[in-house]
């Protein structure tokens, strides 16, 4: 995991963001979290962002999966901005979780778009 802190004033730690590898389903997952003052400014979807940059570039990895519980509108729009799609259930760990999934050619596709 990596800490999420901000770039101004004295560095708050304020969530954090990273990989974790599912044992049972052989997938990592994109894990993401922030203090609830943080939401809804776009700080989770940049943190995540950037360790999907780490995972496919750095690490290598071909796929990355994401999972929400469905009433979780604020995840589902971070993972929708992220270009993630639906795979459903994934874990027998987690029933009841939506999971998402991103390729690293669709994260690269969709980054050299961004960089227009």
């Amino acid at each position: 995991m990596f800490a999420v802190r901000l770039r101004a004033g004295d560095g708050e730690l304020i969530g954090y963001c990273g990989l974790l590898r599912i044992e049972t389903a052989e997938k990592v997952e994109l894990l993401y979290a922030l203090l609830p003052r943080w939401w809804g400014k776009g700080l989770a979807t940049e943190a995540a962002r950037v360790c999907l940059h780490f995972a496919f570039e750095e690490a290598d990895l071909a796929r990355v999966v994401a999972g929400v519980d469905p009433p979780n509108t604020a995840s589902l729009r971070v993972i929708e901005k992220l270009g993630m799609v639906p795979v459903g259930e994934i874990s027998p760990e987690a029933p009841g979780v939506a999971y998402f999934e991103l390729t690293r050619e669709d994260f690269s596709a969709s980054e050299a778009v961004n960089r227009r």
